[in-house]
């Protein structure tokens, strides 16, 4: 798969080389492209479309602009791109927390009919992390020490309504309905301090918790994928751990404004899978845990954005957790 990607990125490049100047004048792209990040400089998703950004701007002859606008819990990058012209020149990197934001009605448009999914980026999922205090070493012990002290378990997210929190929710059903408390923080970081101290016992966590895992201060249970993680291929995924029905992906995306050509959809996917499955880019995200997505149709990850706001709808009814 690898080298069929980089051969199709070399008959690319050729054909881009080959192309003058006037030639270009009315293709996509002819003129920068501005991508809007969620998060502040820094984060995990910022970091991903950066490094993204550089090899894709070379390989397409126009500079990529990432520009990031964080707040709101996504909203105000939301609402950017929703006032954006449908021409491929304005596009947004997020993560799918994006999904959470639009079924709790956090912006007045409906998602899945106000953006185009282009292209998922990466593939990641969360570990099941417990303090290394707690006497457990698997899912099913964590299970019957929580349902031997109610209340007494506390998890941390970054917020309520964020996917963690909403995630560890579904986790605790799926246990046999445990009773946890739950504290949210202002972010994740925050959290794993709370977590090696002590303070809080459980938190579902990205793979950059690994150096914590591996020193003991912290104990990994499961990852929340369907499959196992490269970073950590010794863990069990949910399934393996005897929880059916619960994957939790920790995915990034790029969506484009609803009515963008599919010319420029097509485009986009090409161009940001080719960079995203180089070398370069693969070194860089593997830090973090996180894997180039493998090559896929547009319609593909646009029925997957879909299936999952409709299974988050459906929990968020029925589960009758207090997001206030």
């Amino acid at each position: 798969m690898r080298t069929l990607i980089l051969l199709l990125a070399l008959i690319a490049g050729g054909a881009h080389a080959q192309q003058k100047p006037e030639d270009r004048a009315g293709a996509y792209p002819n003129r920068p492209v501005r991508i809007v990040v969620m998060v502040p400089a820094g984060g995990s998703v910022d970091s991903v479309t950066r490094a993204m950004a550089y090899p894709m701007s070379q390989h397409i002859g126009v500079s990529i602009v990432v520009d990031n606008r964080a707040g709101g819990t996504g909203t105000i990058a939301l609402n950017i791109l929703r006032q954006s012209a449908p021409d491929g020149y304005t596009l947004l990197s997020a993560g799918n927390t994006i999904i959470v934001t639009g079924v709790l009605g956090k912006v007045p448009f409906d998602l899945t009919t106000a953006l185009e999914p282009v292209v998922q980026m990466t593939s990641g999922a969360y570990v099941v992390t417990v303090n290394a205090a707690l006497p457990v070493s698997s899912l099913k012990e964590l299970a019957t020490y929580a349902k031997s002290k109610p209340n007494a378990l506390s998890y941390g997210s970054p917020g309520i309504g964020s996917i963690i929190h909403l995630g560890t929710e579904q986790l605790a059903q799926a246990l046999g309905g445990l009773r946890i408390v739950h504290v949210p923080y202002k972010g994740n970081s925050f959290a794993i301090v709370d977590l090696l101290a002590g303070r809080i016992e459980l938190l579902l966590a990205a793979a950059g918790v690994a150096n914590h895992i591996k020193s003991g201060k912290l104990k990994a249970l499961a990852v929340t994928s369907r499959h196992r993680m490269q970073a950590f291929p010794d863990l069990p995924t949910l399934a393996e751990a005897g929880v059916q029905n619960v994957v939790l992906e920790n995915a990034y995306g790029l969506y484009a404004p609803a009515g963008v050509p599919r010319t420029v959809v097509s485009t986009l996917n090409r161009e940001v899978t080719l960079a995203m499955n180089s070398p370069e880019v693969r070194d860089k995200i593997s830090a973090d845990g996180a894997e180039p997505t493998a090559p896929h149709a547009a319609s593909e990850f646009k029925a997957s954005f879909i299936a999952q706001y409709q299974q988050w709808k459906r929990f968020i009814k029925t589960s009758n957790i207090a997001l206030e």
